[in-house]
């Protein structure tokens, strides 16, 4: 029993001392998000990004003004090149190997299934998503647009993406990154989606040449995994809300301070101080990119905010390069 009580203390103070390093902003909205799903609607993003291979000589000869130093915004959203998996890739790699322990022969039961009960499941399946949030999804009419940008030759595309994400308002918005490397050239920056009355989208991209057709990578201090930072929220309130229990009946009654046994084990160094979740919060090393270096002859930017219509695609013109955004609701039914 005093085992228990102790592995109980340790693991509750070890709680109290864990802290990820999340920005308050990103921290509101996703438990908003558990509080109430319904509170954000969910929606498809389609983005395509593409250069302008020929140049009129009037916006060639445009001065541009020189570019400040750029900044992503600190609750910066990443979009996951692989997706999730329930099992790890290695995992499946192993176990598709041959071995004299593979099940040989499998029988199939040929029980019937209750048609309402198959009603009842079909119904489930269109209330899920195919993907994880922010996770790539294949779109065939992303595809036609891409093909048909890169069968015109004024245009040369840079970066294509379509993803799910919850839309809330402009308070609880936050930003995703976008990130294309095309040879010499690269494209990155932030999309930022809210709706209040209507849907808005806000676009900040940097383009440039690059010395190396190597890929490269900005200057991105942390980016967040939306999914993950969700699940573990989600499991910290609920840790948070066993210990109520103990804090009100149990710890009481032993006459023991919550404060006075937090200072207690702060002596001891084998409770960590703080948790760096790398699934959750992603450290960006460039170091091996530093190769690869923008040429200042050939940097510019565009930011743009403006209204959009759901499943209309909208068009973000600038002389270099242009973007292709769309915002449709997902279908549940």
């Amino acid at each position: 029993m005093k085992n228990v009580i102790l592995s109980f203390i340790f693991f509750f103070v070890s709680w109290i001392n864990a802290e990820v390093d999340i920005p308050n902003s990103l921290k509101k909205t996703i438990q908003s998000f558990l509080n109430d799903s319904n509170a954000a609607s969910i929606y498809r993003i389609d983005i395509v990004i593409f250069e302008n291979l020929k140049i009129s000589h009037f916006d060639k000869e445009e001065t541009w003004y020189g570019l400040s130093p750029w900044e992503f915004s600190e609750n910066l959203v990443e979009l996951p090149e692989e997706s999730s998996l329930l099992v790890n890739k290695d995992s499946i790699k192993h176990g598709l190997e041959e071995t004299s322990a593979l099940i040989k022969k499998v029988e199939f039961s040929k029980k019937e299934v209750p048609q309402e009960e198959l009603i009842s499941n079909s119904n489930q399946t269109k209330f899920k998503l195919s993907v994880e949030l922010f996770e790539k999804v294949e779109d065939k009419n992303l595809l036609k647009v891409y093909k048909t940008l890169n069968k015109n030759d004024n245009y040369k595309v840079l970066y294509k993406r379509s993803w799910y994400q919850p839309i809330f308002n402009k308070k609880l918005s936050f930003p995703v990154l976008v990130l294309g490397n095309n040879l010499d050239k690269v494209i990155f920056g932030e999309l930022r989606t809210y709706k209040e009355r209507y849907l808005h989208g806000e676009i900040k991209l940097k383009y440039s040449s690059k010395n190396s057709r190597l890929d490269y990578i900005p200057s991105i201090n942390k980016l967040y995994n939306f999914n993950n930072l969700k699940r573990l929220i989600k499991e910290n309130n609920e840790i948070k809300e066993d210990t109520y229990f103990w804090q009100k009946s149990f710890l009481p009654k032993m006459n023991i301070s919550f404060i006075d046994l937090k200072k207690w084990f702060d002596y001891l160094p084998i409770i960590p101080n703080e948790i760096n979740n790398q699934e959750e919060i992603k450290e960006i090393n460039t170091d091996s990119y530093s190769v690869v270096k923008l040429l200042d002859k050939n940097q510019y930017e565009l930011h743009e905010e403006r209204k959009m219509v759901e499943s209309k695609w909208h068009y973000i013109d600038h002389p270099y390069f242009g973007v292709l955004v769309q915002i449709t609701p997902w279908e549940t039914k």
